[in-house]
C-alpha cells in the first residue's frame, strides 16, 4: 500500500469509528413538556412496529392510527391527548419562527 492511500484509509477508519461511537451513546432522558409522555413513546412504541418519531406525522394521520392503538395500549384520555401533541408535525412550535429576535 502507498503511504498516501493509508493515510486516507486511517482517515477513513477514524471517522468510520467516531460515528460508530457516537450511535452507541444512549439517548438522554427526555425532559420538557412532555417528558413524562416522551418516556413512554420511548419505552413501549416500537414494540410492534418502527416507532413513529415526533414531528414524522401530522395531527391527522395519527389520529387515522389511534383506533388500532387504542385497542393495544391503555392510555388514559390525557396519555393520549399528550401522545397527539408530542408527536403530531403541527403540534409542535416552531424553533425559531416565533422567537423573538
Amino acid at each position: 500500500m502507498r503511504p498516501r492511500s493509508r493515510g486516507v484509509s486511517l482517515a477513513v477508519l477514524a471517522v468510520a469509528g467516531g460515528i460508530a461511537a457516537a450511535a452507541c451513546q444512549p439517548t438522554p432522558d427526555p425532559t420538557g413538556p412532555h417528558a413524562a409522555i416522551a418516556r413512554v413513546h420511548r419505552a413501549h412504541c416500537g414494540a410492534c412496529h418502527t416507532r413513529v418519531e415526533p414531528g414524522a406525522r401530522t395531527r391527522a394521520q395519527l389520529e387515522a392510527a389511534l383506533p388500532h392503538h387504542r385497542n393495544r395500549v391503555h392510555l388514559t384520555e390525557a396519555e393520549w391527548s399528550e401522545m397527539l401533541d408530542y408527536l403530531a408535525a403541527d403540534a409542535r412550535p416552531q424553533d425559531d419562527a416565533s422567537a423573538p429576535r
